[in-house]
């Protein structure tokens, strides 16, 4: 569990306005390293070299973050894939667990914080169902 609170810290912080040391030096891909590190439960990760803008790296790492620890604190996730794409001047960061699924952009402050941070910033955010279960967060990000 020590990942986990590393991770909700590391949420709060970018949520303040305070980006995590390893984003700002060494980049998103870099910082989403370090993030699932502890975490036994991310079985797959693929994850940019490029770096970005520092808002869209901020804006990305905010939502992985919150969808991780969302997956492992609420869902009860036993395997959590990340993916951050490039398709022409869009990033899209998608976060797949197998926990219990159901989860609402309607209810909690976590899932309506990453919605309007990323709609701030151009971009949109999906929930769905994972199949056979779980939830899928993809969030596409203008980056170009």
């Amino acid at each position: 569990m020590v990942g986990l609170r590393d991770a909700v810290s590391q949420v709060r912080a970018l949520a303040e306005g305070g980006a995590p040391t390893v984003l700002v030096t060494d980049g998103l891909g870099a910082a989403l390293a370090h993030l699932v590190r502890p975490l036994d439960v991310v079985t797959q990760t693929r994850l940019p070299e490029r770096r970005h803008s520092a808002e869209v790296e901020e804006t990305a790492f905010f939502v992985a973050s919150e969808a991780i620890a969302n997956a492992v604190k609420h869902a009860g996730a036993d395997h959590i894939e990340i993916a951050v794409e490039e398709t022409g001047s869009v990033l899209t960061v998608i976060v797949t667990d197998d926990g219990v699924g159901g989860a609402d952009l309607r209810l909690g402050t976590g899932l309506r914080g990453i919605t309007e941070r990323v709609a701030a910033f151009g971009g949109l955010l999906v929930v769905r169902e994972a199949r056979p279960r779980g939830t899928v967060v993809e969030a596409s990000l203008p980056c170009g």
